[in-house]
């Protein structure tokens, strides 16, 4: 992933150019690197990470301008369960499938994602 990229303009990126079934398969592809409860866990906290990647938005920054390696400091490696469960590489590949989830998500719900981003899906 291109951390010195805003990350807003990577998801754009990604939707444009992989249709949804490449995004999900290779979104498994990580996910089959864990053993099956550390893949529910990786799920289940996707919406904690968009979550946390709304509240990065602020009336004196810009979502469309804050940086992938922003958003995997402040989304993923501050975030207490998840650190303690994965080692650096593995947060990698954690903010990956949360890259692709959220990915999926704009196609699957593109109006929500425009208000939210301005992205277009």
């Amino acid at each position: 992933m291109e951390y010195n990229r805003p990350y807003i303009s990577v998801i754009q990126e990604y939707i444009d150019s992989l249709p949804g079934v490449t995004i999900a398969k290779l979104r498994l592809e990580i996910l089959n690197k864990f053993d099956k409860n550390i893949q529910v866990f990786i799920t289940n906290t996707a919406a904690a990470f968009l979550m946390d990647l709304v509240s990065l938005k602020t009336k004196n920054k810009n979502i469309k301008d804050i940086l992938t390696s922003e958003v995997f400091e402040k989304c993923v490696k501050k975030r207490k369960e998840v650190k303690k469960l994965f080692t650096d590489d593995e947060l990698e590949d954690v903010f990956a499938v949360y890259t692709y989830h959220f990915v999926l998500y704009c196609k699957t719900d593109p109006q929500d994602v425009f208000n939210v981003f301005g992205i277009k899906a």
